[in-house]
């Protein structure tokens, strides 16, 4: 009995006593605010935002491309028979529903890009060469994604800043998207270098 209460006092002395030691600062932290201050950082910000466009067309199967061109009966699903690739079969027979398979993804990656581009705009400055064009192409991204989400999906959400966890926004009519995506390329084209 003894050795169990020496133990147990022991290992509440060792606890304690490491309180401090697992409150450290993490090295190489930086905050915010100072992240988005170096050029450098502006830039793998902006390349986030562009990083996106690969998840739209070339992901395990789902590709904005193939969603469009089906939709738009420029192709024709191919296989072996209709079980192959069953949410691209029923794109092109125009039979499908909210939770096909192939849609899905896409929306989330276009809403992953807007998500990006609203956090470059949000944080990096408007000080600098590097920042103003920054900011200028995820402008023009934001445009581009709205402009996939509104002629696919129609009324969507617009979103124009990072929200808080839990928020969701109501859709919005196709006239606000496509005003917000002419405001967008209207502002981006002041700051973006001719070449």
């Amino acid at each position: 009995m003894k050795y169990i209460i020496f133990t147990f006092l022991l290992s509440v002395g060792v606890f304690y006593s490491c309180d401090d030691y697992l409150e450290m600062e993490t090295v190489g932290k930086i905050s915010q605010e100072d992240y988005y201050k170096d050029d450098n950082a502006v830039k793998t910000s902006t390349l986030a935002a562009y990083d996106v466009l690969q998840a739209l067309y070339a992901t395990d199967w789902i590709s904005l491309w193939m969603a469009k061109t089906l939709l738009a009966d420029e192709i024709n699903c191919g296989g072996g028979n209709s079980s192959d690739q069953p949410g691209y079969q029923t794109l092109a027979t125009l039979t499908h529903t909210p939770s096909n398979d192939k849609l899905n993804p896409i929306y989330q990656n276009l809403y992953a890009g807007v998500f990006r581009c609203n956090t470059v705009l949000d944080n990096v400055p408007d000080e600098t060469l590097a920042q103003k064009v920054a900011r200028a192409e995820a402008k023009c991204l934001r445009a581009y994604y709205y402009f996939e989400l509104v002629t696919m999906f129609g009324n969507v959400p617009l979103v124009t800043q990072v929200l808080e966890s839990g928020v969701n926004p109501g859709p919005s009519t196709p006239a606000e998207i496509w005003a917000q995506i002419e405001t967008d390329l209207t502002e981006a084209a002041e700051d973006l270098p001719v070449k």
